[in-house]
C-alpha cells in the first residue's frame, strides 16, 4: 500500500526501494524478505489495480438501473481513482515495465471493451441508445477517448483536471450513442431540466 501510495502520487520511476522503506520506517533489507526486485513489486501492485477495477466496475454493472445509471456509476469510479493517480505512472509503465503494462493493455483490450459492449447491448434493449450503432466501432471510440485522459501530451495535468475532461468525454460519448428516451435520461441524471 505504501508502494502504491508513492507510486502513484509520484510515478513509478522516480521512487526506489530506498523511498518505500524510507516511508514505511523500515529497512530495505526488510522489503526484498518479501519482493526480489521493484520490478515484481510493480507487477503486483498493476495486478492488484486491475482485480480492484474490475470488481468495482462490476458491482456498478450489476446495480444500475439501467445502461445509463452504469455510466455515470462507473464515471465516478474513475474519476476516484484519477484523483489519486499522476497520469506519468502510465508513461513509467509503458516504457520501463513492459510485463506490468500489458496486464494494463489486457484489462482494456479484453475486460473493459467487453464491458463497454455489454452496456451498449443493454442501452439498446432498454430503447436509451441508438438501435443504429456498431458495437465494435463505438467500443474501439470509447476505449481511445479513455486512453487519451491519461495522455499527458494530450490533456497536460497542468492545464486540465483529469476528472473534468474524463465527464466531459463521457458527456460527448453518451450524447453521441442515446436515443431520446436516453437523452432525457441522462437530463435527469444531471439533474438538468430542460424548459418545455
Amino acid at each position: 500500500m505504501a508502494a502504491e501510495e508513492l507510486f502513484c502520487r509520484y510515478g513509478i520511476k522516480s521512487i526506489t526501494m530506498d523511498d518505500i522503506a524510507g516511508h514505511l520506517g523500515i529497512s530495505k533489507k526488510t522489503i526484498y524478505q518479501f519482493y526480489k526486485d521493484k520490478k515484481e513489486l510493480v507487477h503486483l501492485l498493476m495486478q492488484k489495480m486491475v482485480s480492484d477495477q474490475q470488481e468495482e466496475i462490476s458491482q456498478h454493472e450489476a446495480g444500475a438501473k439501467n445502461a445509463i445509471e452504469e455510466i455515470f456509476a462507473v464515471i465516478v469510479c474513475l474519476q476516484r481513482l484519477m484523483q489519486t493517480i499522476n497520469p506519468v505512472i502510465f508513461y513509467d509503465l509503458q516504457k520501463y515495465h513492459p510485463e506490468s503494462w500489458k496486464l494494463y493493455q489486457d484489462f482494456r483490450d479484453n475486460f473493459l471493451t467487453r464491458r463497454i459492449k455489454t452496456n451498449l447491448e443493454r442501452g439498446i434493449s432498454e430503447g436509451l441508445y441508438r438501435k443504429d450503432l456498431d458495437l465494435d466501432i463505438v467500443a474501439i471510440m470509447r476505449i481511445n477517448d479513455l486512453d487519451t485522459v491519461f495522455s499527458t501530451q494530450v490533456y497536460s495535468p497542468a492545464r486540465f483536471d483529469m476528472g473534468k475532461v474524463l465527464s466531459e468525454l463521457t458527456n460527448h460519448y453518451l450524447y453521441g450513442v442515446v436515443s431520446l428516451k436516453g437523452y432525457k435520461l441522462i437530463n435527469e441524471y444531471k439533474n438538468v431540466y430542460e424548459e418545455d
